[in-house]
C-alpha cells in the first residue's frame, strides 16, 4: 500500500454516499467554529446498522460506516496562524521552528491538541455512536497521540498512505518508526516498508534552507519514491487506495480513521461530499457504499499497462499530474492548503 500509484490506475470500487443520514452530506451544510457537531452530525433519528445493510445488499456492493477524525491541534498549527500565508509558504514552512515555537520535523500537540482529543474522546462516550470494530491511523504523531487519547487501549493499525498531503514543509516529514513505536505500544505498525520517511530527502535543518529560496525551487527535488510533493489529485489517489484496502480486505463494518485536513479533504473529494474544512478534533461520519468495478486481479494487469505507459513517457507516478479528473468522485479545482 506504500507505492506512489501509476497514472492512469484504475478504480476497484465506485464510491458514493449514503445521503440523508447526515449534515455533512448536504451541499448546503456550512462548518461552525465549533469542534464538533452535535451528534456528530447524525441528521436521522437513529444510527445507520451497517451489517443490516451489507447482509441484504446486492452482489458486488459493501456499505461501510467511516469515521474519520482531525488530530488536535499541533505547534505547526500554531505557527501557520502566527505568520502570513505568503511568509509560511515561502520561508517558515521549510524550517524547524523560529527559536519559539518547533513545527518540524513531525511536530506534537500543543496542549490545546490534548484537551480536543479528550473532547474527542468525551464525545464517543456521550453520543454513543456505532463502536468501531477497527481503528486506523496516520503515522505522524500528531494524529498518532490523538488516537491514543480518544481510543485508549485500542489496537490500532498505522498506514503510511494516511499520512498528511505531502507538501514538502518539515510539518508534514514523519519521525522514524523506530523513534515512535515505543510510545505508542498498541499500535501496529508493521505494514511499513521503511523505518524512515521516503519522501524525506533529508532531516531538514534551517542551515540547509536559503531564506530567500522560492518553494518551488526547494519542494521540487526528487527521491526515489517520486515528487516530494502531492498535488490534491494524488493525495485523493492515496484516499482511494487506502478505501480500497479497507472494502477489499478489513471485514469490519465501521472503522475509524485518525488522519489530517488535507487527506480528508481528499476523502471528501473520492467520497463526492463537498469540501469543507474539519476543525483541529474534529470528527466527521461517512457512511459510503463501494460497488465493485474490478477484481484485484484485473486492477493489478491493469496498473502493470499503466506503469508500463509511464516508464515510457518518463514518468514516475501520479505525483507529476497537476491537472485533470480522477476516478472516484473529484470534482473542482486544486486549492491551497489551509490547514494541516
Amino acid at each position: 500500500m506504500n507505492r506512489p500509484l501509476p497514472i492512469g490506475s484504475p478504480p476497484r470500487y465506485a464510491y458514493s454516499l449514503v445521503k440523508g443520514v447526515f449534515v455533512q452530506d448536504e451541499d448546503a451544510y456550512v462548518p461552525t467554529a465549533n469542534q464538533l457537531q452535535p451528534r456528530l452530525g447524525l441528521a436521522a433519528d437513529t444510527w445507520p446498522d451497517v451489517q443490516t445493510m451489507n447482509a441484504t445488499a446486492p452482489k458486488g456492493t459493501i456499505y461501510k460506516l467511516i469515521f474519520a477524525g482531525r488530530h488536535g491541534q499541533g505547534f505547526h498549527n500554531v505557527a501557520i496562524a502566527k505568520y502570513t500565508s505568503n511568509e509560511w509558504r515561502n520561508k517558515c514552512a521549510m524550517r524547524n521552528g523560529d527559536g519559539e515555537l518547533t513545527w518540524g520535523p513531525d511536530p506534537k500537540l500543543t496542549r490545546l491538541g490534548i484537551e480536543q482529543a479528550e473532547t474527542a474522546r468525551g464525545a464517543w462516550l456521550k453520543v454513543r455512536p456505532p463502536a468501531p470494530e477497527a481503528f486506523y491511523c496516520s503515522p505522524h504523531r500528531r494524529a498518532l497521540k490523538t488516537c491514543q487519547i480518544t481510543f485508549p487501549n485500542r489496537r490500532v493499525k498505522v498506514l503510511e498512505d494516511i499520512r498528511e498531503k505531502l507538501s514538502g514543509h518539515t510539518c508534514d516529514f514523519r519521525l522514524p518508526i523506530s523513534e515512535i513505536r515505543n510510545k505508542f505500544p498498541n499500535f501496529d505498525f508493521s505494514s511499513f516498508e521503511s523505518d524512515g520517511d521516503p519522501y524525506a530527502l533529508t532531516k531538514p535543518s534551517d542551515a540547509d534552507i536559503d531564506q530567500e529560496t522560492l518553494p518551488a525551487e526547494v519542494l521540487s527535488r526528487r527521491n526515489g519514491h517520486g515528487l516530494v510533493v502531492e498535488s490534491e489529485l494524488q493525495t485523493a489517489e492515496r484516499v482511494r487506495r487506502v478505501l480500497d484496502f479497507l472494502f477489499d480486505h478489513e471485514p469490519a463494518h465501521v472503522i475509524s480513521i485518525t488522519a489530517h485536513a488535507g487527506w480528508i479533504r481528499g476523502l471528501l473529494d473520492v467520497t463526492g461530499r463537498h469540501r469543507f474544512q474539519l476543525q483541529t478534533g474534529g470528527i466527521t461520519p461517512f457512511l459510503i457504499k463501494a460497488v465493485r468495478i474490478r477484481s484485484e486481479d484485473d486492477v493489478q494487469t491493469a496498473e502493470h499497462k499503466a506503469r508500463d505507459a509511464a516508464a515510457t513517457l518518463g514518468i514516475e507516478s501520479v505525483a507529476s499530474v497537476t491537472t485533470g479528473t480522477a476516478p472516484g468522485g473529484i470534482r473542482g479545482p486544486e486549492l491551497h492548503r489551509t490547514g494541516y
